[in-house]
């Protein structure tokens, strides 16, 4: 830590004293380059082992490090129960499950227009942290594609896949089990495999699943003509009459001619139903207040879209009729955890203080053996080896001492 701390006190003092050089000042490195200081004060408490004392180890003990949480800590066992839960159902690969009871209902309740099926590329099942997410937040874009992905699974090769994929979702604490147990039997059930959502680019459920009358009344309005093209601009002005009275009562009949044929138009369009591509009316005086085509053009988008979702409602109520056929068995998992292991570390000093060398007592000798340090040295080989190259050695030391203490 010393080696990073000294430096940049160093250059922290030079940036506060400019003056002290005679020239511009050199520049300085940038301190906060690759390091991040916190990551660093806990390295060095781990790095401490290696220090002695007056390397600073002291100040780096355990009361400043702390006990970080793993990544895959538990904290909501519920959450973990309906992970493993789904998990063993995937392995069984059951089709008795329990799905949505109102699979309608709760699409809607997303609020989202839902997308359609993609085909450009395959579907990835498995972990992704946006399975974590609610369901409004995802689902409206992947549930044509999901159940498309999980009919098509093969037990022998995506198991596993399907597996990650619905455990993420499971163990979400957004999750709702009956929808993540429908979308697995989308993939285990033989009947729904072969169901297939519309084949569209998208739905908007909030338009409705049938012709809406007010709204076509409105959208038609839009295409009615002008009051000075309609024949009601040309009515002849009774004798009591003034002009504003004159043009007051002309335009009420030409409003009363246009709301009865706006009347004509949607009625002539609603019996068309349920076509999605619907035909101009054909009426008496029809186009003389109405620019048809135009107007026929815009409910058409409006068909389309009821169109599209009456498909989606049907396919969707026959999915909800199998579903509400499939028996769930008891799904109880009795005495499945993952315990958290214990903690049991002991701490212990990782440098070796001056104090607690100073503080043992020296080694003593006997005082009766002082004197005679010839007895420390052993006079005779019990074994008898030979020791003729230490003899030599030490004539050779004893020919180049300079004193009796030496030669000792």
């Amino acid at each position: 830590m010393s080696h990073f701390t000294h430096p940049c006190s160093l250059f922290s003092s030079k940036r506060r004293h400019p003056v002290y050089f005679k020239i511009a000042p050199p520049k300085l490195p940038d301190a906060e380059i690759c390091i991040d200081s916190h990551l660093l004060e806990r390295a060095a408490i781990r790095d401490s082992t290696y220090r002695v004392h007056g390397f600073g180890a002291e100040n780096h003990t355990i009361e400043h490090d702390v006990v970080y949480i793993a990544r895959d800590h538990v904290l909501n066992s519920i959450q973990e129960f309906n992970g493993c839960r789904i998990a063993k159902l995937v392995d069984s690969w059951s089709a008795n499950l329990r799905g949505c009871s109102q699979l309608l209902h709760e699409i809607e309740s997303w609020g989202e227009p839902l997308d359609g099926c993609r085909t450009e590329k395959p579907f990835s099942l498995g972990y992704h942290t946006k399975w974590l997410n609610p369901p409004a937040k995802f689902l409206p874009r992947d549930w044509c594609t999901l159940q498309t992905a999980l009919s098509h699974s093969v037990v022998e090769k995506d198991k596993y896949r399907v597996m990650i994929f619905l455990s993420t979702l499971s163990y979400s604490q957004h999750a709702k089990q009956e929808l993540v147990q429908t979308l697995l039997a989308f993939a285990t059930v033989p009947v729904l495999q072969i169901k297939k959502p519309p084949n569209y680019m998208s739905f908007h459920l909030s338009h409705g699943f049938r012709p809406d009358r007010e709204e076509l009344v409105e959208v038609t309005r839009i295409w009615t003509r002008l009051f000075s093209s309609c024949p009601e601009f040309n009515l002849p002005q009774f004798p009591d009459e003034n002009l504003a009275d004159t043009d007051e009562h002309r335009r009420a009949e030409h409003q009363s001619a246009v709301n009865k044929h706006l009347g004509y138009f949607v009625d002539a369009l609603i019996c068309q139903w349920p076509e999605e591509n619907i035909r101009d009316p054909v009426g008496i005086d029809m186009d003389t207040y109405i620019f048809v085509d135009k107007a026929t053009e815009a409910a058409r988008s409006c068909f389309q879209s009821w169109y599209r979702n009456a498909k989606f409602k049907e396919y969707i109520s026959e999915t909800q009729a199998i579903l509400d056929q499939l028996s769930a068995k008891d799904q109880t998992l009795l005495g499945y955890s993952f315990p958290q292991p214990s903690y049991h570390r002991c701490p212990k000093r990782s440098h070796v203080k001056f104090d607690d060398i100073v503080e043992r007592s020296a080694p003593s000798l006997s005082p009766a053996h002082l004197e005679k340090s010839d007895s420390w040295v052993c006079q005779q080989d019990e074994n008898g080896g030979n020791h003729d190259e230490l003899n030599s050695l030490l004539i050779r030391m004893l020919s180049k001492s300079s004193g009796h203490y030496e030669r000792r």
